[in-house]
């Protein structure tokens, strides 16, 4: 790990700017918020910048508007300012939407931290490790070589990493590291029973009405190992849910006796088809199948960008995963 470069990059630094990648969850958030009230106590002035908005399991960490949804012309003067680039949880600069490129494209100096696979190589120092539960985890050991100053918010934004990036410690990720950074934050003050509520206990009548109707379209395959089901343009207006509503669902109908894989299928606003994979054993490697795709993420749980209509994503998808479990 080039922590070590990664310090002397950052402490030439005065106005970074941090990003993740679109439609942020709770690692992605986690992660910029922790590091960014790191570097602001060894003196820095970081300003978070992400192409998407917080979801409201998320809102809980938002301080002074912050992170802030991009704006090409209001904030393209922030970026000529910035002398330094950081992105988290995300390893290629266009998984970061309009932000990602717009940094991209002004060649700076620039800093990714990321656990996914292939292992981070888009800047100019990369720390990167796919050994790793989240970002979160990486940004708390980043923020101890940096001598940074842990805070109400630090704790309770690497908290949440954790807890989402590994589901609330059940997923096969959760490292005795993971658990050691938890003692460590609840030994600071963190209330683990708080910080669920916080993270999980955030449902609303329409992100439940909506669960119930993508319930409607469950779908088995393969005997039962695969799982599936939809959520359409059709449901979100039915039941007034937002795409940011959609958190949690695959990991939900995971649950299900007898399935080794489990598979969503939504529409967006932007038009296009994305599918979430999850696979339950380690014998099942979905980011292979997302790869095959131009999709990518971790071995259990990965994503993919197809193109409509949804009926023929699906059976794309499907063809290929039938083949994993033949």
């Amino acid at each position: 790990m080039n922590w070590e470069a990664a310090v002397r990059l950052v402490k030439q630094s005065k106005t970074p700017v941090i990003t993740t990648h679109e439609m942020p969850d709770g690692d992605a958030i986690g992660a910029e918020v922790g590091l960014a009230e790191g570097l602001r106590s060894i003196g820095l002035n970081p300003v978070i910048l992400n192409s998407h908005p917080l979801s409201p399991s998320n809102e809980f960490l938002s301080l002074d508007d912050e992170p802030v949804v991009f704006d090409p012309e209001r904030h393209a003067k922030v970026l000529e300012a910035a002398d330094l680039f950081i992105m988290v949880d995300a390893n290629f600069w266009d998984r970061a939407g309009s932000v990602g490129e717009a940094m991209a494209a002004l060649h700076k100096p620039s800093l990714c931290i990321d656990h996914h696979f292939p292992p981070a190589d888009c800047a100019t120092v990369n720390c990167a490790s796919v050994e790793a539960s989240s970002a979160s985890e990486l940004v708390f050991y980043f923020c101890e070589h940096l001598g940074a100053q842990r805070t109400g918010r630090s704790r309770e934004a690497i908290y949440t990493g954790l807890l989402f990036d590994t589901g609330n410690f059940r997923f096969s990720n959760t490292s005795n590291r993971v658990h050691q950074i938890a003692a460590t934050l609840i030994e600071e003050g963190i209330v683990a029973e708080q910080m669920y509520q916080k993270v999980f206990e955030h449902g609303t009548f329409e992100r439940m009405k909506l669960f119930g109707m993508a319930l409607s379209s469950l779908q088995i395959d393969c005997d039962g190992q695969l799982v599936w089901f939809l959520v359409t343009n059709e449901m979100f207006a039915e039941s007034g849910a937002v795409p940011s509503d959609v958190e949690g669902f695959a990991d939900m109908v995971r649950t299900i006796r007898g399935s080794k894989m489990v598979f969503m299928f939504r529409d967006t606003p932007d038009g296009v088809i994305k599918a979430s994979l999850r696979s339950k054993t380690n014998d099942i490697d979905v980011q292979a199948l997302a790869k095959k795709f131009g999709g990518g993420g971790h071995k259990r749980a990965s994503g993919v960008t197809l193109q409509p209509p949804i009926f023929q994503a699906v059976e794309t998808v499907l063809t290929e995963a039938r083949k994993l479990l033949a």
